[in-house]
């Protein structure tokens, strides 16, 4: 492999979420209704995380209290909650005992599967809580034995270096924990950002001016091309390949991310074609080469040390919800390298 161009980029592009965890932590994606329906107004200013906490805890504000919302909380009180119940005091404001909640409680309207998804998220919040303990960081195996080992191998490094206050990444198979499924749904579309921003300067300082794109949504790509001074067209030598090529052909050059790219690599070669591969985690490509590990393992393997860097970013008096915002606010080094 020929080295023809590093490029070392950090981005901070925010991790997918859940249109749940979006209306729980912004209000997003739904009206509150006050006053008895007479007035309707963004959600965005009425947030569940604004007045019970991002882990859903509950808290005192200004002479209010406002109780704990995890699920664990919901289902212990005297008159449980199940998620009909929750869609209901949501949209009605009437509790399982029949009570209806004064007018600090907003109902919401939200397009259909919003509220469904809040309830999911609701689910998660204890669970991912209790999942940092003195000692330990616990992660629930996503049940593909690839991703898993991946995870296994970057959490194996990462307490072999010490770990984070006192703090082991601990792989487990059930209990509360981080669910790495989610953790690996979360970061895709985010690396998938990364990866195509640096193709993009890569591009640029290449000398490149107009190119095409195979697969994707060309408009998600526009936006980011002008931001450096490249040109979407419909038809170019320089193609950006959100979707393996179904063959290459001598004169073009595909620009790729390694899971889109990797595939089918030497055969584009050997057809002709030019290829720039951003790899998003230069440490977990290395580890999957020596090893012989797929590209699965190879993402959970970036997992791990993502996880691991956000344990130590997130400080000793940590918590889920602090956790997963260190996640969310870490920068991506994307290298990028030319065959052949």
């Amino acid at each position: 492999m020929r080295r023809v161009l590093i490029a070392l980029l950090w981005c901070g592009a925010a991790a997918a979420e859940t249109p749940g965890e979006a209306l729980f932590l912004r209000g997003a994606g739904a009206e509150a209704i006050i006053g008895g329906g007479a007035v309707r107004l963004p959600a965005s200013r009425f947030a569940c995380a604004g007045c019970h906490g991002a882990d859903g805890e509950g808290r005192a504000e200004g002479g209010t209290a406002f109780p704990a919302i995890h699920w664990s909380a919901l289902t212990a009180r005297a008159a449980p909650y199940d998620a009909a119940a929750v869609l209901r005091v949501l949209r009605e404001g009437v509790a399982p005992d029949g009570r209806v909640l004064g007018s600090a409680m907003p109902r919401y309207e939200a397009p259909p599967g919003v509220m469904e998804s809040l309830v999911a998220h609701l689910r998660g919040l204890k669970a991912a809580g209790e999942a940092i303990g003195s000692d330990r960081i616990r992660v629930l195996a996503s049940g593909d034995a690839a991703l898993d080992a991946g995870f296994a191998a970057a959490a194996a490094r990462f307490n072999d270096r010490g770990g984070a206050y006192g703090r082991r990444l601990e792989l487990v198979e059930g209990g509360p924990g981080i669910a790495l499924a989610g953790l690996a749904e979360a970061v895709a579309p985010r690396l998938t950002e990364a990866c195509t921003d640096a193709l993009l300067t890569a591009m640029r300082q290449a000398g490149v001016t107009d190119f095409a794109q195979i697969g994707g949504r060309p408009a998600d790509v526009a936006y980011r091309a002008r931001a450096v001074g490249l040109t979407l067209t419909d038809r170019a030598e320089d193609i950006l390949a959100m979707a393996a090529p179904e063959r290459g052909a001598a004169g073009r050059h595909y620009y790729g991310c390694l899971d889109v790219l990797g595939p089918v690599a030497g055969a584009l070669v050997a057809e002709g074609s030019r290829l720039t591969i951003a790899l998003p985690d230069r440490a977990a490509f290395d580890w999957a080469r020596a090893g012989g590990h797929d590209r699965q393992a190879m993402r959970g393997y970036t997992l791990g040390g993502l996880l691991g860097q956000a344990a130590r970013d997130a400080g000793r008096r940590t918590t889920g919800a602090k956790l997963t915002e260190a996640a969310r606010a870490l920068p991506v080094a994307i290298e990028v390298i030319s065959l052949p």
